[in-house]
């Protein structure tokens, strides 16, 4: 039996889901899986926030990798963000997970993606030394992951930079539009506020 590799279908999304709850439980994260196949496909299908490459043995879905774009500014290059990679357990240790990112990684050169990155939990062992002795991966000791969550960016949002200085987000247009005093003084399709 060999594992084939394909992109994500709108029937696949269930069983997505479920993996996601799979890896979350055995991240102890539970608590924060709250999204939906709705969701989940709205980011891929509609939005293209993201792709979701899948593992299938014999037509049975056995692992997922969720990735992105992400852009260096010192390369002036795209890359990919890894933001999920997850193998069933019945199915690890048997090289499907080395042969997902030889796929991921001929995904990255055929875009000519600079690098790959992801994150690994510090207490996840095997996963560590696992990307760090058959991947060849390098661990980016040198920074630290930050976040800010839903509640933290309502609360950033909230600053008044300035008293009277407003701006919306037309959906129509694709565009941002600042407001001094409910006078329009310009339109952007980019946000800028400095």
């Amino acid at each position: 039996m060999s594992v084939l590799f394909r992109m994500c279908k709108r029937e696949d999304l269930r069983q997505v889901i479920s993996m996601i709850k799979e890896l979350a439980d055995y991240e102890k994260m539970s608590d924060q899986m709250v999204g939906r196949a709705e969701d989940l496909e709205k980011s891929i299908f509609i939005n293209k926030e993201c792709e979701v490459l899948l593992a299938t043995l014999d037509d049975e879905i056995i692992g997922y990798s969720l990735f992105f774009n992400s852009y260096s500014t010192f390369l002036c290059k795209a890359g990919m963000y890894v933001e999920d990679f997850y193998i069933k357990k019945e199915h690890r240790k048997q090289g499907y997970g080395l042969a997902m990112f030889k796929t991921l990684a001929r995904i990255s050169k055929a875009r000519d993606y600079q690098r790959m990155d992801w994150a690994c939990l510090k207490w996840n062992d095997s996963a560590l030394e696992f990307y760090l002795n058959n991947l060849k991966a390098k661990k980016q000791d040198e920074w630290f992951g930050l976040r800010l969550n839903h509640d933290e960016i309502e609360e950033l949002a909230k600053i008044d930079w300035f008293h009277n200085f407003t701006f919306y987000y037309d959906s129509l247009t694709k565009m941002i539009c600042y407001y001094i005093n409910a006078s329009k003084i310009a339109c952007n399709d980019i946000p800028h506020i400095i």
